[in-house]
């Protein structure tokens, strides 16, 4: 895949994230991105890959996500070969600072890929957070993190620490996504 087809998928794939594509609106104030049917926070899109066959692509995509997890961290792939279809439940550690103050948690989100020829589609949904009991932790955010993205505590600290957690996300999933078009190419 070349370079000006993958910065058109990327700008495709932020036109879609800034929630213009017909089914995703924007969560205010965070502006991450909420599916309209499911009302999950979701990055998505259909990625061209002109001249790649399906199993060229789900083979691609198998190996990716096998290299990107871990068993021993309780991350697990579910593989669908028939319909073309990987599925893969994993985190990452994600560091907030607010007030001076480091907070760690595990940000755990679905990876979904699914190859046609020619083509692929990801999304990332069902991210929620979970408190690193390894380090400390003040204000914690655990669970599915749309309940956190539609209000804004009146804690300063607080919603400093929400907003540093919706920021972690958006970096995580497009660093994940940036990740995945590369090794897909």
């Amino acid at each position: 895949m070349g370079r000006g087809l993958l910065l058109f998928c990327f700008c495709f794939t932020y036109h879609v994230m800034l929630g213009q594509g017909p089914s995703v609106r924007k969560a205010e104030p965070t502006q991450l991105v909420v599916d309209s049917r499911t009302q999950l926070v979701t990055f998505s899109a259909v990625v061209p890959a002109l001249g790649h066959s399906k199993v060229a692509l789900l083979a691609a995509a198998i190996h990716w996500l096998k290299g990107s997890t871990s068993v021993e961290n309780g991350e697990a792939i579910v593989f669908y070969p028939p319909i073309g279809e990987v599925k893969c439940t994993r985190f990452n550690g994600v560091v907030t600072q607010s007030g001076g103050l480091d907070y760690y948690t595990k940000l755990w989100f679905t990876v979904t890929v699914t190859v046609e020829d020619g083509a692929y589609r990801y999304r990332l949904d069902h991210f929620r957070f979970e408190s690193d009991t390894s380090r400390p932790l003040l204000h914690s955010t655990e669970g599915p993190i749309e309940p956190f993205i539609f209000k804004t505590p009146s804690n300063r600290i607080l919603r400093e620490v929400t907003e540093a957690k919706v920021l972690a996300v958006k970096r995580t999933a497009m660093g994940f996504i940036e990740n995945l078009q590369v090794n897909m190419e």
